[in-house]
């Protein structure tokens, strides 16, 4: 798959997966840890479209903060979206044990993602 249609999976991924978190914000109704499932996801993607639309690669990894460190090597400040990096246990580790210690402020959380994601899909937007 060339890296302009794997980009755009991921973008689209990385929508859906936002989508969902949207939906699970309730903590009466979702468990935390399938909240930031999702959310962690939709974050991972996104910075993996980003990655391949400066020219850089999408490892198949679920490290929030080693994605991060490929886009900022690409030249690109994130510094406000670093916070996400909290979401990085969600990927994998907290999907086969227990519930988090730490409680996710889910506006919040949700909030940056969602700013997250809107950026990278108006960057991918703007060069088309």
């Amino acid at each position: 798959m060339s890296a302009d249609k794997l980009q755009g999976l991921y973008l689209r991924k990385s929508m859906a997966d936002l989508d969902t978190a949207r939906n699970m914000r309730d903590p009466e109704v979702f468990r935390q840890d399938a909240f930031g499932f999702h959310l962690q996801q939709a974050v991972e993607k996104a910075l993996k479209a980003w990655s391949l639309h400066l020219g850089g690669l999408a490892p198949r990894i679920h490290d929030l903060r080693q994605l991060m460190l490929n886009i900022e090597k690409l030249g690109v400040d994130i510094d406000s979206y670093w916070p996400l990096v909290e979401l990085t246990p969600y990927g994998v580790q907290l999907r086969y044990e227990d519930e988090a210690v730490t409680t996710l402020d889910r506006e919040q959380v949700f909030a940056l993602a969602e700013s997250l994601v809107n950026k990278v899909v108006s960057v991918s937007q703007s060069n088309d």
